[in-house]
């Protein structure tokens, strides 16, 4: 029995060569079971393998040793697919074990290191696709965006221009590769480096389309963030390259992220043509796949932006699309929502009194709607309270109390809203009111 207890690195590695040898018998005597048996135990011993750091004399000791068994198990796996003497999942752990080893492996990065950790990582993922297990794959996929995403920036990069170089010899690699590199531009896009950001995106981008490997709507995908990293990045400065960055995406696959991330990037210019932007939200709020939620969030953008006549008419677009949905609902909400924080209150009572009409024609409004409405309503009297527009605050206390219906009976809510009214009746001296809402 193998002593797994001793954690000097030399034993660690002394005890992986042993379980090499075994493993290379299970595969020569087709005794698949044993064969997995050792794979599982080579994985979790790897695991505990630090990487190999050349300043320790301990460590400069095995680096070699790592290497060889690195070797010797991805020529295994070479040898095995050849003869087709082996299963694909056998071939495909054959290749996972020696790219985990490859990466446990010290020394500096140079490109000849780069292309080989490159390479043995798109193999490896690329065997577990064909036995299909694609969170195998993605596991060790997850080696490469470790070399190129979680080193220095500079490490990073070489890993990759080595591993572009690698793609005139294995070209069918180059969907992988243009992956790798968008994750690491989404995970640098998420943390706020947006310098880094661009510069991944960029090279996933160029490395789709030169070898053809990425679909058009893939690419768009990755068009599209770029852009909003030049834009996040700095709006002024970045401002047209991130308007064509976004062209070139809906021109490759239109999309309505891309239609909104275009109106975005117009409301950023210093100034913008009224129509160029009218027509911009016009084709997001059309677009066949548009949602209501980001048609909402376009609108919202404009909101922020001060863009009145822009909302309106987003708003009206967006309900003749949805008005027999569901979504509809969300619709009405958010348009109340903003005329009553824009002060627009004829036309907010106008909306209002739309909204009871369709709920008094047993039109079903779900529960959470309801409860914003209401919400909105107090909101607004309470407002007309402070400032002593009683007359006003009934009216908004009126059309609250109109949006409950016979089950809210005796319900707390109701019970403040009815206090709220008498409040008002007091402060208008009508007492007869008073004792009738009491």
């Amino acid at each position: 029995m193998m002593d797994y207890g001793d954690t000097s690195i030399l034993s660690t590695v002394s005890q992986i060569q042993a379980l090499t040898k075994e493993l290379v018998k299970a595969k020569e005597e087709l005794d698949k079971e044993r064969f997995s048996h050792v794979v599982n135990k080579l994985l979790q011993l790897i695991e505990t393998l630090p990487a190999v750091d050349l300043s320790l004399v301990e460590h400069r000791a095995v680096e070699p040793l790592v290497q060889s068994c690195a070797v010797n198990l991805w020529n295994e796996a070479v040898t095995s697919k050849n003869e087709g003497t082996v299963l694909v999942d056998q071939t495909a752990a054959l290749r996972h074990l020696a790219c985990k080893l490859l990466f446990r492996e010290g020394g500096p990065i140079v490109a000849e290191k780069c292309k080989k950790q490159a390479m043995v990582a798109l193999k490896s993922a690329r065997a577990w696709l064909d036995c299909g297990n694609p969170s195998m794959a993605e596991e060790t996929l997850g080696l490469s965006e470790k070399a190129f995403g979680q080193q220095q920036f500079e490490n990073a990069s070489r890993h990759l221009q080595a591993s572009r170089e690698m793609l005139v010899k294995f070209p069918e690699e180059a969907a992988y590769l243009s992956m790798l590199s968008y994750n690491c531009g989404v995970e640098r896009y998420n943390g706020g480096r947006l310098q880094e950001a661009v510069y991944w995106l960029r090279q996933s981008y160029e490395i789709g389309k030169e070898q053809h490997a990425v679909s058009a709507r893939h690419q768009a995908r990755t068009l599209r963030l770029l852009s909003s990293a030049y834009i996040d990045w700095d709006p002024e400065k970045y401002h047209d390259l991130a308007a064509n960055t976004v062209a070139l995406a809906n021109a490759d696959c239109s999309h309505p992220a891309g239609l909104y991330l275009k109106l975005r990037i117009l409301l950023c210019a210093a100034e913008d043509d009224e129509t160029t932007t009218q027509a911009a939200l016009r084709d997001c709020l059309h677009h066949p796949e548009l949602t209501a939620e980001l048609g909402l969030t376009a609108i919202d953008l404009c909101v922020k932006n001060s863009r009145h006549n822009l909302v309106m008419s987003g708003l009206r677009q967006l309900m003749e699309r949805f008005e027999e949905k569901t979504e509809a609902d969300s619709i009405r909400l958010f348009h109340l929502k903003y005329l009553l924080h824009s002060c627009h209150l004829a036309e907010a009572e106008t909306l209002v009194n739309q909204i009871i009409e369709r709920r008094s024609t047993r039109h079903r409004f779900a529960d959470s709607i309801v409860k914003q409405l209401q919400s909105l309503l107090w909101e607004q009297a309470s407002s007309s309270f402070e400032v002593k527009q009683y007359e006003e605050c009934l009216r908004w206390y009126s059309y609250a109390l109109r949006l409950f219906d016979g089950s809210e009976n005796g319900s707390e809510d109701l019970g403040k809203l009815f206090r709220n009214r008498c409040a008002c009746f007091c402060a208008l001296k009508q007492l007869d009111q008073v004792d009738s809402c009491a």
